[in-house]
């Protein structure tokens, strides 16, 4: 692309979308019909390259609606032309050119500063990029962002400073020549949130736009803008221009007779940041202490990311809003280092339950004991996936787990003969991950056993080979295959509702 683009926007009008009340994911929701709240009203605006522009304003001006109206990066529907070099541009091409950081970014804190943009340089680049190319790519932004001293240091172990510039460093993966920063300083102390304005004006030097809402700067940080857009209560814009020019813009407001004057615009540390003519910091002395991890302490979320790669097969992710912004993306995020690590758990607990039994031992008996609980637990992570997709909130979604992880224990065969069931519930084992894993496991333990000792004075009946035991129960003993066929299509049946779940949330919110 061209190193002089421009990016435009005219009498942008956005409206609130309505308040709905009732229903559910599986039912219609009713609207209000209270009116609707005008969230931006006719701002224009333009940003170009190689400038930093600060959108400033009080709580509620609508500083971070302009900056996700203008990105395309919310789901409410606007008035008004945005344009690139004069011609229009759709959410498409706004995701391949630009990046966001959100204020609240979202990433697994047991990774490393590398393991984290490497993993994330795979879902973001083209999957045609090589290998050497992204690690050149990521090392290349690392010792530009300054983040050199804490490659190989856990997210968890970061300051707020550092972790603003991996989520910097994630977005600027692409290159791409606009980048939209919501309140990038927010939570910092001077110091850091300066090296994150730095770092900003820094891609304007290289011919890239930037564009971030900022909330009460310091004075110094504030001089290191080259434009600024003042918005005001009922998203109006007060003042768009050179920061050089905003001092007299105000003088002239102040001035006039007829105008408020421009303290009733903006809030009294913009005044001071405007206004000020003499500023700066100075920080005497700032040491850091990054602590050596002990072998021992190695989290499990590394395990699980380095084996990650040979479970999932990370495919071509080139068009991104932010990391994890599309739900087939969001759900892969979640459950590729999740795999390997329900599976290393379930080895472990199986491991003691295997000893602690007395089952059939051996290499073989523990493999045909350990092989359909790992498929159960498996499937159980798509099943919490999918309900989690379902439903915003914890006790929201208990109120359909519980009930349904209630009915898969009673039909699992355990509790009730299953042959026993009458008709109208007899197919409800069939939804039961339970049933199917606890029929496997019985088929591949007792099927073996040809004689049982019944004990002396023994009253009741007595069961006294394998194939007893597993009829006692209901279970059948030509039904191994179909148990776990029936577990790998409820894995895939449960990710894919999981997944059209998610997307459907998706779309009714702003995925910034």
């Amino acid at each position: 692309m061209k190193d002089n683009i421009a990016l435009s926007w005219e009498n942008i009008t956005l409206y609130a979308p309505p308040k709905v009340s009732g229903g559910s994911i599986f039912s219609r929701k009713k609207t209000s019909g209270s009116s609707k709240v005008k969230l931006l009203n006719n701002v224009s605006g333009l940003a170009v390259s190689g400038s930093l522009t600060a959108i400033m304003g009080p709580s509620g001006a609508g500083k971070t609606t302009l900056l996700t109206t203008i990105s395309q990066r919310t789901t409410g529907d606007f008035s008004g032309s945005l344009l690139l070099n004069g011609h229009q541009i759709d959410k498409n091409l706004m995701s391949r050119i630009s990046g966001f950081v959100p204020q609240n970014d979202m990433a697994f804190e047991g990774l490393t500063v590398r393991e984290h943009l490497e993993f994330m340089a795979r879902l973001k680049m083209d999957k045609r990029t090589s290998y050497q190319s992204r690690r050149c790519i990521v090392a290349t932004l690392v010792q530009d962002l300054g983040l050199a001293k804490c490659y190989n240091t856990q997210l968890s172990r970061l300051s707020g400073g550092e972790k603003k510039r991996v989520s910097l460093a994630v977005q600027m993966l692409t290159d791409p020549p606009f980048l939209f920063c919501d309140e990038p300083t927010t939570g910092l102390d001077s110091f850091s949130a300066g090296t994150v304005i730095a770092v900003l004006r820094s891609f304007t030097q290289r011919g890239k736009a930037v564009l971030c809402t900022i909330h009460q700067p310091a004075s110094g940080i504030f001089e290191l803008f080259d434009r600024v857009i003042l918005m005001v209560p009922g998203g109006r814009v007060a003042y768009q221009g050179p920061v050089d020019d905003s001092i007299q813009h105000f003088k002239n407001q102040t001035n006039n007779s007829g105008a408020l004057g421009f303290a009733s615009f903006i809030t009294p540390i913009t005044i001071a940041a405007i206004t000020s003519t003499a500023y700066g910091f100075c920080v005497s002395a700032m040491f850091e202490s990054l602590a050596t991890a002990s072998l021992l302490s190695v989290p499990l979320d590394f395990v699980s990311y380095v084996f990650s790669g040979i479970f999932i097969h990370l495919g071509h992710a080139q068009e991104k809003h932010l990391k994890y912004n599309t739900a087939a993306e969001d759900l892969r995020a979640s459950f590729t280092p999740l795999l390997p690590k329900t599976i290393i758990e379930t080895f472990l607990f199986s491991s003691v339950v295997f000893w602690i039994a007395g089952l059939n031992s051996g290499a073989l008996g523990f493999a045909s004991f350990i092989t359909p609980i790992t498929i159960a637990a498996i499937t159980s992570t798509a099943y919490g996936f999918c309900v989690s997709a379902m439903f915003e909130s914890l006790a929201t979604a208990s109120l359909l787990s519980v009930p349904l992880d209630f009915v898969s224990y009673v039909f699992s065969g355990i509790f009730i003969h299953l042959g026993s069931l009458p008709t109208y519930t007899f197919w409800l084992k069939y939804i039961s991950r339970f049933y199917y894993a606890t029929e496997a496991i019985s088929i591949l333990q007792w099927s073996q056993v040809e004689h049982i000792d019944c004990p002396a004075n023994f009253n009741s009946t007595c069961i006294t080979t394998g194939l007893g035991v597993l009829h006692k129960y209901g279970y059948h003993k030509d039904s191994l295959g179909f148990d776990f066929l029936g577990l790998i299509i409820m894995y895939f049946t449960l990710h894919y509702a999981g997944y059209m779940f998610l997307k459907k949330r998706s779309r009714n919110r702003a995925v910034y």
